[in-house]
């Protein structure tokens, strides 16, 4: 929904800054608190489009989110899925909302059509190993630009989307 717009943002912002230390230069960080306002309104418009986001609430706030396409956006696996985001704040994780968020993008995924997808994951990420235990081989890496310049290095990891998690 729309109105969950500036939670995923805010989650978003909060889970670069906790995971992302020491990976990311400070200022690409700080942006994303300083630009909550530009994020949120931007989530809203994606959210209005179409894009397929799955928040996990907390007494009715977001604490974690997931967003997922039916056809990723690498080319060398142009008919696989991808999970594009997924985060769980700092405090809440651990109990379970990041399985149910895969799990939630994995059945869609697979209701979609797709037999396989990716999940891209930051090289240094404390949370690689989640991507592991849920079951992901690594199949390549990914190099990206970051809005400001910095170059980025990703390990993605390759699922079958099994409609039974």
């Amino acid at each position: 929904m729309p109105s969950d717009a500036l939670g995923i943002a805010i989650v978003q912002a909060y889970t670069w800054l906790t995971a992302y230390e020491g990976l990311l230069p400070r200022e690409v960080l700080e942006q994303r608190v300083e630009r909550l306002p530009v994020r949120a309104e931007q989530m809203a418009v994606s959210i209005e489009n179409g894009e397929r986001f799955i928040v996990a609430l907390s007494r009715g706030t977001v604490v974690g989110f997931a967003v997922w396409y039916p056809r990723a956006r690498s080319e060398e696996y142009p008919s696989d899925g991808e999970i594009g985001a997924l985060y769980v704040l700092k405090g809440f994780q651990g109990r379970g909302i990041g399985a149910r968020l895969f799990h939630l993008c994995r059945a869609a995924l697979a209701e979609s059509g797709c037999s396989h997808f990716l999940a891209n994951c930051l090289q240094g990420n404390p949370a690689a190993h989640f991507y592991v235990r849920m079951g992901g081989s690594a199949a390549a890496q990914r190099r990206d630009t970051l809005v400001g310049g910095a170059e980025i290095i990703e390990d993605v990891f390759r699922f079958p989307a099994l409609s039974d998690p």
